[in-house]
This record gives structure tokens, C-alpha cells and sequence, in this order.
């Protein structure tokens, strides 16, 4: 029982430790997406306003507004522990804030371009911040709701209206059914390799899988002391087969087979291996992880070691 509760706690927090580090390349991206909105949005106004003379002052002091929130947004979240730490909440804010912002220039001058194009672009850019579905499902609903008023209230043309409506209630399904997807193959993924973590633990085989990117998803102990006694390194979740140093033959053996799988296909073959100035034999079955789609999402892999029969043939 302590066996099996200290390797569900370092599976754990293997996932934890991945999770925090998605989570910190993430956040930077969005304060670098939002430092450039800071800068961009007022002066495009500027230049709409004063030099362009197509957009009104009122229009302009709510550019300045919404770009000074986001200014002092992003020096708080650096300061205050509190918005640090519900970064994705002050984001979620200005998602809402900007769509908002859009629509009522629309609601004003009509649906032309350039604002059409800009609710796509916060509408397709910025669902991506909302991993739970609910909170998605609450801000395509709160979305349909603003632009569909704002449709039947701008000055009218009509085509461009129509078009404007169904275009965007088309987007909304599409963002909706991806990203419920993506969020069943990320489900399903975990269940995986909890299920392949399960079974392959106590297997006197050597028993392995991999995703796409050629990171371990689970291995057993047999794996492990193939590996340290092959290459005297230690393998890791979440880390890539291609940070332990396997010899030049055996390295292209499994690269070939790797791509094989990962086409969709069944891969079978048998490998000399010397370990510890012993040659041994194995033989090694590799077939690819799917989900219900069909989509393979990486692969497991099974060797035994057959040097015991491969000597009594001869």
C-alpha cells in the first residue's frame, strides 16, 4: 500500500509541476498580449482620430481608458499578490471590457470592417482563456447577446447585418464543439495513463509509452532498471526519451519504429542489446494510443527479454 500511495504522490506531482510551468509560459504570454493592446489600441486611435479624422473623440477617450486599465492591470499583477494569483480573472475582465468596447463603436457607426474584424479577433483569440466550458459557454452566450442587439440597433444595412450575424453565431458553435473536444481528449488522455500506470507497475516486462512529442506518459520499474543499467540514467515523466543517450543502433532502431506508430501502424521487432558487457536479447512490440476519433495521441511499447529461449535454440 505504501508502494502504491508514493507513486500515485510522485505521479502527482510530476503532473503538478508540469501544470505550474504551462501555467507561467501562458501567463506571459497573455501580459506580452496585453502590454501590446496597452500600446497599440490608443495610438491606432490617435491616428484614427487626428490624423485619419474618421473616428469621433468620445470613441478615442474610451481607447485611452480601456488602454490605461490594462496598463495598471498589468503593474498590479506584478505587485499584489491577489491579482497575481487571478491573472486569468483580470483577463477574463478585459476580454468581456474589449468585446464590449467593440460592439458599441458598431452600434454607433454600423458593422464596417475593420469592427467586424475585430470582434472575430477577440472572439477567436480570447476563448482560448476560458479552459472551463461553462465559464466558455457564458461568454459566447453573454457575446451572442451584445452583437445581436448591437445588430438590430446600428444604422441599418441590412446584407451586411445578416452577414455579420451568421458568421459569428457560426464561429461561436465552432469555438464551442473545439474546445469541448479538447477538453474530452484532455480527460480522456489522463484516464490513459492512469489506466497504462495501473497495469504496467508490477509486469516483470519492460513497458513504456510515450505522446507525439516523444515525452514519457508511464513507465514500470522493469523499464527503469533497463534503462540505468544501459545508459546509467534515470527516465522521468513528462521528460523526452531523447534526454537519455542510447547507443547509435539502437537509437535509429526505435526512431523508425516511433514513426511507424505513430502513422497509425502495429510495430514488431527483436534487438541485440548489450548491458553491463552482456549481450541479451529482446524482442519488442510497439502499437499507438488512440482516442475514441482515431486521433493517436502517442504510443506504448512492450519488450521482453528473450535471451533465455534465444540461447537454448542454439
Amino acid at each position: 500500500m505504501k508502494k502504491i500511495k508514493y507513486i500515485a504522490n510522485k505521479l502527482s506531482k510530476t503532473e503538478q509541476e508540469a501544470q505550474n510551468l504551462h501555467f507561467s509560459k501562458e501567463l506571459t504570454m497573455y501580459r506580452l498580449l496585453l502590454l501590446i493592446t496597452m500600446i497599440a489600441y490608443p495610438f491606432l486611435g490617435y491616428v484614427r482620430t487626428y490624423l485619419e479624422h474618421v473616428e469621433s473623440f468620445t470613441v478615442f477617450i474610451q481607447r485611452i481608458v480601456f488602454g490605461s486599465l490594462i496598463g495598471i492591470s498589468l503593474i498590479l499583477s506584478y505587485k499584489i499578490e491577489v491579482i497575481k494569483t487571478n491573472f486569468y480573472t483580470v483577463i477574463r475582465f478585459f476580454v468581456y471590457l474589449g468585446l464590449s468596447h467593440l460592439t458599441f463603436i458598431a452600434l454607433l457607426y454600423g458593422w464596417r470592417f475593420s469592427h467586424t474584424l475585430g470582434v472575430i479577433i477577440v472572439l477567436i483569440g480570447t476563448s482560448f482563456v476560458f479552459n472551463n466550458i461553462k465559464q466558455l459557454g457564458v461568454y459566447l452566450v453573454y457575446s451572442s447577446i451584445i452583437v445581436t442587439i448591437t445588430t438590430f440597433n446600428a444604422p441599418k444595412n441590412e446584407l451586411e447585418n445578416i452577414i455579420v450575424l451568421s458568421l459569428f453565431y457560426a464561429l461561436c458553435c465552432i469555438i464551442f464543439v473545439t474546445i469541448q473536444k479538447q477538453i474530452k481528449s484532455q480527460k480522456t488522455i489522463k484516464g490513459n495513463e492512469a489506466t497504462i500506470s495501473a497495469l504496467i507497475e508490477n509486469s516483470e516486462g519492460l513497458i513504456w509509452s510515450i505522446d507525439t512529442n516523444l515525452n514519457y506518459i508511464a513507465f514500470n520499474k522493469a523499464y527503469q532498471k533497463f534503462i540505468h543499467d544501459l545508459t546509467k540514467h534515470s527516465v522521468l515523466l513528462n521528460r523526452s526519451i531523447n534526454s537519455i543517450q542510447f547507443d547509435k543502433k539502437t537509437y535509429s532502431l526505435f526512431k523508425e519504429a516511433y514513426q511507424k506508430v505513430f502513422k497509425g501502424e502495429n510495430v514488431n521487432f527483436k534487438a541485440e542489446i548489450e548491458i553491463n558487457n552482456t549481450l541479451k536479447f529482446y524482442s519488442f512490440c510497439l502499437s499507438p494510443i488512440k482516442l475514441e476519433y482515431s486521433k493517436i495521441i502517442g504510443a506504448t511499447v512492450f519488450g521482453t527479454d528473450i535471451t533465455v529461449e534465444k540461447k537454448s535454440r542454439n
